[in-house]
Order: C-alpha cells, then sequence, then structure tokens
C-alpha cells in the first residue's frame, strides 16, 4: 500500500543521509548493573577473608549481565555447567602436569593443554550448550595454565570454580531485583511505528527495543499501529516480544506477529467494493485490489498504465508477505482497500466521483501525494469502520482495557487516542524533515506504565 513505498523511500533516504548523533552515549541501565555486580563480588571476596581470586568471579559476573532476567538465566545456567566441566576437566590435567612436567613452561605441557580443548568444546556440543565453550574453557586454562605450581592443586581448582560461580549468581541476583512500583497494567499503551519510535531511518533502536520488551514482561500491555501492511512492518519488529495484535493499515487489520496471522480484518461490503471498482477502473484505468486471503495480502490489479504505477509494482512485488495477482479478486472474498494511482488533477475528480457514489458514507478515502515529486498521488479507499480508533477499541475490549495512549504516529493515530503523547521534534534538517526523539516516547511510556497519574 501507499504507506509501504513512500515510508520506505523516505527511511531509504534518511539512512543515506542520517541525522547526526550525540557524541556521547547515555549510560544505561546495564552498565550501572554491572558496576554494582562487580563491586558485590570484591564484597564477596573480603567477606571470605581474602581468599580465592576476585578477578575472576568479576569477568563472570559482567560476562553474565544481559539487558532481560530471562537471558540472565540462560546465560547463568550455561556457565554454570561450562565452569563445572572445565573445573572438572582441568584438575585432572593439573594433576598430570604436577606428576610428569614439573617444569613451569614445557612445549609438551602446553600441547596438553592444547589438545584438551578439543573434548571440552565436544562435550558442551554433547550437552546440547555449544554457548558454555567459551566459560568452559576459561576456567581449565585458569586451573591448569596459571597455578601448576600451587601446594594444594585440589583447593586451586576448586576456587577458581567457586570463583566463577560467584560471579555468575551475583549477576543474576542483581539483575534480578525489581524494585516494588506501581503498574498501570489496565492501560492500553499504543506506540506508532512512522513518525514515533521506529525513528527517522526506519529503524527500532536497541534501547526501545530493550526497554518495550522489559514492560511486556512486567506486564504491560503494548501495541504499536502503523498505516503499512505487515510486508514491510515486520521487519522493523524484529525482537520485540509483543503479546498483543499489532494495528497495520490504518487500523483496517490486526496481526499476530508471533503467529504471523489476521485476527481482525475490517473489508469493505462486496456491493460497494463493485461500485468502487467500477468508478475507479472507468476510462481503463488500473485499480490494487487488496484482499487478505489464508492470511496472506493479496494483491489484483490489471494492466499497469503510467510510470508511478509501473516504479510501485516493480518496488513491492518482491516484499515478503505479499502476492500481486494479475487479475480480479475472485468472487467469494471481499476487499480491505481499493488503490488508484493518478495525476493531482484525476485524483481529486476521482474522489468527487466516490463522494457522488451511494456508498460514499460507509467508505474513507484518503488521498497522499508523492512525496517524490512526481505530481501523482495515491487514492485509497477502505471502510470507514476500518480505523486506529476502531481497531483500538477492539482491543481495548477484548484484553478489558480502561483507555488507550498513543505514542507518536501521524495526527489519525494521536486523535484515536484516549490521550496522546506526539513525538518530540529535537533537530530540524536542510530539506524541513523534523528528526523525532524514538526513545524519548518509549521513555515517556514507561513513565505512563509506573506513573500513579490517572488516565
Amino acid at each position: 500500500m501507499t504507506a509501504d513505498f513512500l515510508l520506505d523511500h523516505q527511511a531509504k533516504q534518511r539512512r543515506e543521509h542520517p541525522p547526526k548523533k550525540p557524541l556521547f552515549p547515555k549510560i544505561g541501565l546495564r552498565i550501572l548493573k554491572s558496576a554494582v555486580a562487580v563491586f558485590l563480588c570484591f564484597v564477596i571476596y573480603l567477606l571470605r577473608g581474602c581468599r580465592g581470586v576476585p578477578f575472576y568471579s568479576a569477568i563472570a559476573a559482567i560476562l553474565c549481565m544481559q539487558p532481560y532476567v530471562a537471558n540472565s538465566l540462560k546465560v547463568a545456567l550455561n556457565r554454570t555447567i561450562g565452569t563445572l566441566i572445565g573445573g572438572a576437566l582441568g584438575l585432572p590435567i593439573l594433576l598430570l602436569e604436577l606428576r610428569f612436567f614439573p617444569a613451569e613452561d614445557s612445549v609438551l605441557k602446553y600441547l596438553l593443554v592444547s589438545a584438551m580443548v578439543i573434548p571440552l568444546i565436544y562435550l558442551t556440543l554433547l550437552v546440547k550448550k555449544p554457548s558454555a565453550s567459551y566459560i568452559t574453557c576459561v576456567v581449565f586454562l585458569s586451573v591448569t595454565v596459571s597455578h601448576v605450581t600451587d601446594p594444594n592443586p585440589y583447593l586451586f581448582a576448586i576456587n577458581r570454580m567457586l570463583d566463577t560461580l560467584i560471579g555468575i549468581f551475583v549477576s543474576l541476583g542483581v539483575n534480578s531485583i525489581r524494585i516494588p512500583r506501581h503498574k498501570n497494567k489496565n492501560l492500553l499503551l499504543v506506540a506508532g511505528l512512522d513518525k514515533g519510535i521506529a525513528g527517522e531511518d526506519g529503524t527500532v533502536s536497541s534501547f526501545s527495543r530493550v526497554k518495550i520488551n522489559q514492560l511486556v514482561s512486567r506486564g504491560a500491555k503494548i501495541t504499536l499501529a502503523t498505516a503499512r501492511t505487515p510486508a514491510t512492518a515486520l521487519p522493523m519488529l524484529e525482537e520485540l516480544d509483543l503479546k498483543l495484535p499489532v494495528v497495520v493499515m490504518g487500523g483496517a487489520a490486526l496481526y499476530d506477529v508471533k503467529t504471523r496471522r489476521y485476527t481482525q480484518v475490517k473489508t469493505i461490503r462486496r456491493q460497494d467494493a463493485k461500485m468502487v471498482f467500477e468508478t475507479v477502473s472507468a476510462g481503463g484505468r488500473n485499480c490494487f485490489v487488496h484482499s487478505v486471503i489464508h492470511d496472506m495480502l493479496h494483491i489484483y490489479y490489471q494492466e499497469l498504465k503510467n510510470p508511478v504505477e509501473r516504479e510501485y509494482y516493480a518496488a513491492m512485488r518482491g516484499t515478503l508477505h505479499k502476492n500481486y495477482v494479475c487479475g480480479v479478486l475472485p468472487e467469494p472474498y471481499d476487499a480491505i482497500c481499493l488503490m488508484a494511482v493518478m495525476e493531482r488533477r484525476q485524483a481529486r475528480e476521482l474522489e468527487a466521483a466516490l463522494l457522488e457514489l451511494p456508498c460514499a458514507g460507509r467508505l474513507r478515502i484518503i488521498r497522499t501525494p508523492d512525496t517524490r515529486g512526481s505530481g501523482y498521488e495515491f487514492v485509497e479507499i477502505f471502510s470507514r469502520e476500518a480505523s486506529y480508533h476502531g481497531a483500538l477499541e477492539l482491543l481495548k475490549a477484548e484484553y478489558g482495557l480502561r483507555s488507550a495512549v498513543v505514542f507518536g504516529g501521524g495526527e489519525a493515530l494521536l486523535q484515536a487516542g484516549d490521550q496522546a503523547y506526539g513525538a518530540r521534534e529535537i533537530q530540524k534538517r536542510p530539506d524541513e524533515t523534523a528528526f523525532y526523539d524514538a526513545d524519548g516516547l518509549v521513555r515517556q511510556m514507561a513513565w505512563c506504565f509506573y506513573g500513579r497519574n490517572k488516565i
């Protein structure tokens, strides 16, 4: 649809000419947690009477600190297994070194240690923990290389494992700490994609992804809304753990990102669509008819009449989750949108003709100029029921939520919410295109979720 074509074109241009980014990035919570975990490792070392080597604890704590607690649990388990394997194999190799290679430096000793890397990594594959291979080798090498002259090799090996395990569990504990906070779990938090959290280059920052996922894991009811189809929206939503369906095509459909299915579609009445199609096709004009068939967006078209139509088709035809068909929409299926591309004067005349139809009151007509300056316009016709407001009301009713708060997006989306926060404009470039504070919207979303103000 129009949003897929024009917004992708704009995002591509902005990626080629990106805005200036801050010289120094902000210090995130993960950095602060890592510092706290390292400090606690040193405190535990002091409480143990300065036994062991806190270096190993601190390194393990930093390596285990992850953006999400679930990831920290997984990493902690992998590193615990790796520590036990590395320590268990390191001790007998250390005893062999003391028995047969008493010299501190020996080619045969280093050959033996190096050869042991093979079974160590292979063991992690056997237990299906390949990501534990790194810590397995680290613990093994710390036992067999650093202190072969220690008087008590058993105690040394145990201490190396204990040091690493202390760091692992300290990191996990610090990352799991949650300060009790008020949570507004009865709010529908709606993030606009374009002119919202996607930023000017069409991507969602790592900060926004992590923050949104954290909010979702703590019970926030978050959805995203866009005029795009799933075809171009899905790549922008990678790594977002969304539980609710997202609002696509300007409210014409709800789409479940996880199952790749349309959960709700607002189609045009069949007789209304027939009248619209005949009006658009008058004079031999082409009409792109969009329909969701078996959870796939199909676009039916006839002969492409003008250069902008051909550019649109060439750009969109290879997109995933879309299927372009040269032909007419089969009778059993209903259209979700009809679209035409024509010169500005013709677009005005078409809109006037559509408004004269008996079904005009049941239609929503959108005219969008080609932002590339071609002089053409895109005319899209939806059911009047296909709107952001209607989609948000459906989500509120389905999940029993009190009100919808919108963060960013276009004017139509901002007006659809019970409360809305527009994206803060933080820069103007020479082309007069605004640069929006996408991360600031996500921070505002977190403030609303944790805030005590009634909305």
